[in-house]
């Protein structure tokens, strides 16, 4: 993707085709694992799938038996004795070529901390030192970013490899290129009559990773509308298109709490996307079942618009006044007279 835009700025070297990650690990994994060195970064041996999960059940006062919302899971399907990863950095010099996306995004995140770490090496805090001095390199690095998105733009194809490279940098872009590239994403999902599972992922790493201040409150709810029509329009036996966007979904609900989103469309989205979730528990898949507990609970802690008026003091007042006169009219034994 680079070959095409960087020739006068710098040319970042083309990276290998990264294997595509399967099931469960996500997409940031995939991002994660091209920034590792091999080394350091764990092989899991993939957990055996189970094959039903058991569904826990409890009796009512009267004996019918009601079941519950939690979902057992097998402990097998997380990974364990996983190690922290290690990213190596090997600076460039000064208006030099870059070597690839993750490079860029290595230098671009330098210069844009507070304060150096602890743990920076000595190479990293030497080029730091020098950048930070030179107004014209850390200019020509925003130019790379930008020149990175144009070049997306401009790929027809968008295959996982150019997507992991333009979602590496999301973290490090300014406000403009990111919502510019949060739109290219939207769009590519919205206008594909098939499921596009790399947009899909990369507009769920933009959105887990962006800044405060990046996603307007509109941004979120239009994204989790997009996203939650997809997934109630997948065919039940597609459980891999279900899985990858319950996950987005799940990504897209985390940050709309995290910025206390409230007043959620009720019946556009809330209670078809609750009750879409609630069925999913029954699936066999584990992983799936996972997911959607998951996403479901977050959805949770999003209010629907219905919730807000009914919670207004006006409405409480009321709904307090209305079950005074209903106790009134017990203890007087007066009743309604049609």
């Amino acid at each position: 993707m680079f070959r095409s835009c960087l020739t006068n700025r710098g040319r970042a070297h083309d990276v290998g085709r990264p294997a595509r990650s399967s099931r469960p690990a996500s997409f940031v994994r995939s991002i994660k694992s091209a920034l590792h060195s091999t080394a350091d970064t764990p092989v899991d041996t993939p957990s055996p799938r189970p094959s039903s999960v058991n569904l826990h059940k409890q009796k009512t006062e009267q004996g019918a038996e009601l079941r519950t919302d939690t979902a057992t899971l097998p402990q097998n399907i997380f990974p364990t004795n996983v190690r922290p990863p290690t990213i190596e950095f090997n600076p460039p010099e000064p208006d030099s070529r870059l070597n690839d996306t993750q490079q860029l995004a290595r230098c671009l995140g330098l210069l844009q901390s507070p304060n150096e770490s602890d743990d920076m090496d000595l190479a990293a805090r030497k080029w730091l030192h020098l950048t930070k001095n030179e107004p014209d390199e850390k200019d020509r690095l925003k130019a790379l970013a930008t020149d990175v998105i144009r070049a997306f733009k401009r790929d027809e194809l968008k295959d996982a490899k150019s997507v992991i490279e333009v979602a590496c940098l999301a973290p490090v872009l300014d406000k403009d290129d990111f919502r510019y590239l949060l739109k290219e994403f939207y769009s590519g999902i919205d206008q594909s009559g098939l499921l596009d599972v790399h947009q899909l992922e990369g507009i769920a790493h933009l959105v887990q990773g962006a800044h405060p201040g990046y996603l307007d409150t509109d941004d979120l709810v239009k994204v989790l509308g997009l996203l939650s029509t997809r997934l109630r329009d997948t065919h039940q036996q597609s459980t891999s298109y279900i899985y990858q966007l319950t996950l987005a979904v799940s990504h897209v609900l985390d940050a709309m709490a995290d910025a206390a989103v409230k007043g959620l469309d009720r019946e556009k989205i809330h209670e078809p996307l609750s009750s879409y979730l609630d069925g999913l528990k029954n699936s066999t898949d584990a992983y799936l079942v996972y997911q959607a507990a998951y996403a479901y609970q977050a959805l949770m802690y999003v209010p629907d618009d219905e919730s807000l008026a009914i919670n207004t003091p006006s409405n409480r007042k009321s709904r307090s006044g209305s079950v005074r006169s209903c106790e009134c009219r017990e203890r007087t034994g007066s009743q309604w007279i049609h």
